[in-house]
Parts: C-alpha cells; structure tokens; sequence
C-alpha cells in the first residue's frame, strides 16, 4: 500500500511503502538498466543492488539516446532514469523506451523532488519516482513498483484497461 499522496494525485516528497515486503512477483532475478550521467552515482546503484540475488544489472547508460539504443538491445525488465540527461533527457527516453519496450518498467530518479518532474515522468510512462537522496532504499522501490504493475496487469484481464 502506498501511503502520502496530494488531492491532485501527485505524491509528497515522503512517500511510505508499507507492501513492498510482501509478496513480490516470482522470478529469479530482474535484469536492470541503470541511467544516470554521473558514473558515481551509477557505481553507488550497482554497488546496491549486486548486493541481492533477485537484481541483474544488465547495462549502463550515461544519455537518454545511449538509454534508449540500450533498452532496445538488452530489453530489461527495469530501466532506473535519471530526470536530468544530455543529449536526450530522461523523460524524452522514458517516452521513447515504453514506445518500444511496453513491459519495461521505467522508474525516475532525480536529485530533487518537485510535482512537475514527477508528473511529466509518469506522463511519459515511468511506473514510480525515487529521489537520489532515498537511494538506499533502491531495492524495495523496485520490488513494490514491479508488484504494483503486475498488480494493474492482472486486473486489466478481465477486460480493464491497462493504463
């Protein structure tokens, strides 16, 4: 459950996940795209993430454009996008990856939280939204943005849309 939105839909800066350690969807591990352009951020992601069996990191992008191409080739089952990127911003690259890579999970990471960035992230179709300063909770995000959207796939079988 997800607990900490505004009456406009747009979540605070504090949100709480308090289902993300249910019951996850079954798999042996997520094959992951970290995008940021900032290696040490990126090498602080890896270094989380190598730490449970369930994540694969299987590419790194330092553009949108390099994001894109790479999502294209490796179809990962979650693509962790920096807002703020040369040459093709993350949003851009969000909209471009759910074009050709419906069942990839995008999931926004920027420095600073504001309504705006979160709203044109999920316009474009990300599935969630961290802050760089909650990356130590990187793991869970993923587990509950993956449950949630599996979650809406489920219920969009019995004739439900999908959106």
């Amino acid at each position: 459950m997800l607990r900490g939105g505004t009456r406009t839909g747009a979540p605070n800066k504090h949100l709480i996940f308090t289902d993300y350690l249910e019951q996850s969807p079954a798999r042996t591990s997520y094959r992951i795209l970290l995008v940021d352009d900032d290696e040490r951020t990126r090498q602080l992601l890896r270094d989380i993430l190598e730490n449970f069996p369930d994540m694969r990191i299987v590419a790194e992008a330092k553009d949108g454009k390099e994001a894109v191409d790479l999502a294209i080739l490796r179809q990962p089952d979650v693509v962790l996008m920096d807002v703020n990127l040369p040459t093709l911003d993350g949003i851009q690259a969000t909209y471009s990856i759910k074009e050709t890579c419906r069942r990839t999970l995008v999931i926004g990471l920027s420095e600073h939280f504001t309504p705006s960035i979160y709203t044109d992230m999920r316009t474009a179709g990300a599935a969630a939204f961290i802050c760089k300063g909650e990356l130590l909770a990187v793991h869970e995000r993923i587990l509950c943005a993956l449950r949630h959207s599996t979650n809406k796939l489920t219920e969009g079988i019995g004739g439900g849309d999908f959106s």
